[in-house]
């Protein structure tokens, strides 16, 4: 790709997230997506969510629901920042279709190019197998896994050198690219690639490179720094308080992402900075339908593609996406019609299937599974604490 070709791609990007406009499906349809959120945040006790269906570029379905701070009694707004969790994932992935398409990186490229001190029985891993969790490394605990060698300390959050010890001291938990196991030893080393090849830190790169020329103002990390008794991140305007499942009301979550991992999760976004993320994906498709297709290519084995998007199929149709929390995020891509639904919500007990029943409105079926409660939330266990 020429820089021109370059400078041309940054101003198509941010032509369309300013000019993203409106189109309503037909008020049966928004109806029956309102009615169907408000029952399953009725049902599960979601603190607050903010939903939205992309289609063709343009915003055909857009509400907030519920609180995003009940201590300010703030409600949920369009520029409400949520956890996305491992909805990072796609962020992450699509800061590299754009480094593949710009020759910086290849897809194949074997992961001892940038990483050279990297142990021999890591020489079959490519960058492809990091982002679909097929490269056979460990998930250690240092990060949150649960296969680690060792355990992380609440103290003190552990450094970069620490967890790529304990990563690279750790046998291969298969041969790369003959299964698929979901690790995010993965993308703490795909991290640490980028950031070789960058010179900068990955929270930098993600908002100079992808963030800021998508019109995604909203959000970001919160860069959390953590040593007893100390913890400190910077601030996020307009962040959602996280909570879980209280007596007799939802209690404060506070939960942990390693900055050294924030490929995996930890980014903070908002409805609008999705909308616009969406945008841009459907300008590329029309202008670029191969690139913006290459996100869907399979790998040979399992269900996640060359560029880490898990394919299901939703009533019928084929998605592409991520989930991240369990529930904190939700997005799913419909490549057949163009259509990106988003789900974000602040409770952390809920699990992701509510694009899944968007999807299926759209759809216009009538048969939307309906879950038991077990289906919508997990317990953590947490009300009889205090």
């Amino acid at each position: 790709m020429t820089r021109l070709q370059k400078i041309s791609i940054t101003l198509l990007l941010f032509a369309v997230t300013h000019a993203v406009t409106a189109q309503n499906i037909s008020t049966a349809l928004s109806n029956r997506i309102d009615s169907f959120l408000q029952n399953e945040i009725s049902q599960t006790a979601t603190t607050g969510l903010a939903a939205a269906v992309v289609q063709n570029g343009e915003v055909v379905y857009k509400k907030t629901f519920g609180m995003a701070n009940l201590e300010w009694d703030a409600p949920v707004q369009s520029n409400t920042v949520f956890q996305t969790a491992s909805v990072t994932k796609l962020i992450t992935s699509t800061l590299l279709l754009q480094w593949v398409h710009q020759g910086k990186i290849k897809l194949t490229d074997p992961i001892h190019r940038y990483l050279k001190d990297a142990p021999a029985n890591w020489s079959k891993i490519e960058i492809r197998h990091l982002l679909s969790h097929q490269s056979g490394l460990p998930w250690p605990a240092s990060i949150g896994g649960f296969i680690g060698v060792k355990a992380t300390s609440a103290a003190k959050a552990p450094t970069r050198e620490q967890i790529y010890r304990d990563i690279r001291d750790s046998a291969l938990t298969f041969e790369p690219g003959t299964r698929e196991s979901y690790m995010n030893g993965d993308h703490f080393i795909l991290q640490m690639i980028i950031e070789n090849i960058a010179q900068k830190s990955f929270p930098q790169v993600v908002k100079e490179e992808l963030l800021l020329p998508f019109g995604m103002t909203d959000g970001g990390y919160d860069a959390e720094f953590r040593e007893f008794p100390l913890q400190l991140m910077k601030t996020i305007p307009h962040k959602a308080q996280l909570y879980t499942k209280g007596n007799p009301t939802p209690y404060i979550l506070k939960n942990f992402y390693n900055p050294n991992s924030y490929t995996s999760a930890g980014l903070y976004l908002s409805l609008n900075d999705f909308i616009r993320w969406a945008s841009v994906l459907d300008s590329l498709a029309g202008n670029n339908k191969s690139m913006v297709d290459s996100l869907y290519q399979p790998m040979p084995v399992g269900g996640f593609t060359q560029f880490g998007w898990v394919k299901e199929q939703v009533y019928n149709q084929s998605s592409f996406g991520h989930s991240g929390g369990p529930g904190l995020s939700h997005v799913i891509r419909i490549p057949a019609t163009n259509t990106t639904i988003i789900v974000l919500s602040n409770y952390a007990d809920l699990l992701p299937y509510m694009a899944y029943g968007i999807a299926g409105i759209l759809q216009h079926k009538t048969d939307i599974k309906e879950k038991t409660a077990t289906d919508k939330t997990f317990s953590r266990g947490l009300e009889k604490k205090l």
